[in-house]
């Protein structure tokens, strides 16, 4: 981030230089800057080159980290430990995952926005065209009945209309086995911390269960 921070300092100073000598300032200031989101929502200012690859961004996490408050901080450590999260570029309208393999990486231009999202799965008898936020808040999927597996196999944005957190909702099929002296999963961070998370993919699988 030292090197992002030299940058911009550079274009300010060049800036400064044209306006005391009398030059024209350009129409853009050409940064190469790409905006990544972390998953509460805490925007940070990162160069081109730092987002070039899953694996490059990644290594450059902890120091987006330490610009975050503590608690925010902590809890996203949880989920990117246990490899619960992944980038997706955001236009505004659309959601556009950036896995491992990804051939998008190639298409981030400066000004491109990275949204860093927590994966969240959800084990569901039927899917639903609505989505109860961790707020409380019920939100409709703006699509009818008819077309909502198609939806859900595209993955639709919900934004709620409560507090504003954005989600996009996947549906998938799969199938639960139940095995002797499973026990529940309970290390998760508490509810304060994950209230922090403003950023979700919520994969929804519909199973049938095995006994």
């Amino acid at each position: 981030m030292f090197s992002s921070q030299m940058e911009v300092h550079t274009d300010v100073k060049r800036i400064v230089t044209m306006l005391e000598t009398g030059g024209s300032l350009p129409l853009t200031v050409t940064s190469g800057h790409v905006t990544l989101v972390d998953a509460t929502g805490r925007q940070h200012d990162m160069l081109l080159d730092q987002c070039s690859s899953f694996d490059r961004l990644v290594t450059f996490l902890p120091g987006v980290l330490d610009q975050c408050r503590p608690n925010e901080a902590e809890v996203q450590r949880w989920y990117i430990n246990r490899q619960r999260y992944n980038f997706a570029i955001d236009d505004g309208i659309n959601m556009t995952q950036l896995r491992r393999q990804s051939d998008g990486w190639s298409t981030i231009q400066p000004g491109t926005k990275i949204v860093m999202r927590i994966v969240t799965t959800e084990v569901v008898r039927k899917f639903s065209a609505r989505y109860r936020c961790c707020c409380g808040t019920r939100n409709d999927v703006k699509v009818d009945e008819a077309t909502l597996l198609n939806a859900l196999a595209r993955g639709r944005i919900i934004t709620c209309r409560r507090c504003q957190r954005r989600f996009q909702i996947a549906g998938t099929k799969g199938k639960i086995v139940r095995r002797e002296g499973s026990q529940p999963n309970d290390d998760k961070p508490s509810q304060e911390a994950d209230n922090l998370i403003r950023n979700f993919l919520v994969i929804r699988v519909l199973v049938c269960c095995d006994s």
